[in-house]
């Protein structure tokens, strides 16, 4: 008897039933992110997920507006068992949005900078596209990682506006970055178990006064490494004691064969 017991094959526990249907893929997918109710096991008590079911009616419409779907549409409808509940969503999205007018400036030592030119010229977003606020955030990353690569450490943006008329299924986007000014090296500090530092810096690509750059300092980082001579190979800017509108660099070494296991 046990021995047949040990041969029967394990049921499984049943789980929430969620189905989503109507639009892109895109669309049902995150609607399914937006869902707290998601979270909930079977032995959830009808009062709570209909409390949460409430909540959904607005996570839906905001998993739907995040991808420019302003007349979305939908029905629900929770149904539980004695095993388990199931929610059903029906969703009709509407056209998305269209970018009728989009403004990306830039302020400050920046505004000039040829670095910049590939975000301005080309940016993610143009007229035409459909609203979409995760490209939307994406460019504002893009822009904000740039500057503090090329050293404008005291960047912001003055301006973050999305203006959507719903009743033209219209978007306006504006976005006003001000870069402030552009960083140059301070000191260049070098920590080492070498005592020929002069030998150490010959591999230098900067020095001080020159405008900072991200891309110098992994340039020089990986000089280090192809070096050989080195088991540890760091070089990084102190952005906690920026001053003067110059960041010090720090530049940490440590031979093969003497680094800490």
């Amino acid at each position: 008897m046990l021995l047949a017991f040990i041969g029967m094959p394990a049921q499984s526990a049943p789980v929430p039933q969620i189905k989503i249907d109507g639009g892109p893929r895109e669309l049902r997918d995150n609607v399914r992110q937006y869902l707290t109710i998601v979270e909930e096991p079977c032995s959830a008590p009808l009062w709570r997920l209909k409390s949460l079911l409430v909540a959904a009616n607005d996570e839906i419409e905001k998993a739907a507006q995040a991808l420019g779907y302003y007349q979305l549409k939908f029905t629900t409808d929770l149904a539980q068992s004695n095993e388990c509940w199931q929610l059903r969503i029906d969703l009709t999205p509407g056209e998305q949005v269209k970018v009728t007018e989009f403004n990306l400036f830039l302020r400050g030592d920046g505004a000039d900078d040829e670095n910049f030119k590939p975000l301005i010229t080309a940016p993610s977003i143009k007229v035409g596209d459909s609203l979409h606020h995760g490209v939307y955030e994406n460019l504002k990353t893009q822009i904000s990682t740039k500057a503090t690569s090329e050293g404008y450490f005291d960047g912001r943006f003055d301006v973050t506006r999305v203006v959507v008329n719903a009743a033209t299924n219209t978007a306006n986007i504006e976005l006003i970055y001000n870069t402030g000014t552009r960083y140059r090296i301070g000191k260049i500090r070098m920590t080492h178990n070498i005592l020929d530092e002069q030998f150490l810096r010959r591999y230098l690509n900067i020095k001080s006064g020159d405008y900072y750059d991200t891309d110098k300092l992994l340039e020089l980082k990986s000089y280090y490494n192809a070096s050989n001579y080195f088991s540890v190979a760091m070089a990084s800017p102190d952005l906690q004691h920026l001053h003067d509108n110059t960041v010090d660099i720090d530049v940490q070494l440590e031979e093969i064969g003497r680094a800490h296991v």
